[in-house]
């Protein structure tokens, strides 16, 4: 069973007010200056099952509110399925791009259930890589994601 891509106006339009979103997302990430306010040392201490539930929910909420990324993956999923794949491929591709979806979530509950001792030594690097170089990556995947759907509507409009 396969999906059929549709061609008409309506996802034309849809194509170019998102892309025009993502693009605008990924200018307003390149021209954001890193913030030092407000952010609080890291905890030391032993690790617990309540610190563990509250950073899961925390992660959680911080990245299902995360308007472009939940943007960017709904229109991930509405590509695969449009793509006219088998449906076994289009839900395994699916899967793979909410498993990045959720990386920001899976990544360090992850590191933390493995080695809750160890957790920050091991994501203190990728943390600071991540504040130094993160609104970079999200600007080149929003702006090639945003111009790719941009020209895709125009070129169903025109």
């Amino acid at each position: 069973m396969s999906v059929k891509k549709p061609t008409g106006q309506f996802s034309a339009v849809l194509d170019i007010f998102v892309g025009s979103l993502l693009i605008g997302f990924g200018i307003k990430s390149a021209l954001e200056k890193r913030s030092q306010k407000g952010q609080k040392p890291p905890v030391h201490g032993t690790a617990s099952s309540a610190r563990f539930a509250r950073w899961f929910l925390l992660g959680f909420v911080l990245n299902i509110t995360n308007f472009d990324a939940v943007l960017l993956n709904v229109m991930a999923t509405r590509e695969i399925f449009q793509a006219g794949l088998l449906l076994a491929g289009a839900v395994l591709l699916t899967a793979v791009c909410d498993i990045f979806f959720l990386l920001p979530i899976i990544l360090p509950i992850s590191v933390y259930l493995l080695a809750p001792d160890a957790a920050e030594k091991v994501l203190g690097p990728i943390a600071a890589a991540s504040e130094k170089y993160g609104r970079y990556l999200i600007m080149i995947i929003l702006l090639a994601f945003g111009i790719y759907l941009l020209w895709r509507g125009l070129g169903i409009l025109i």
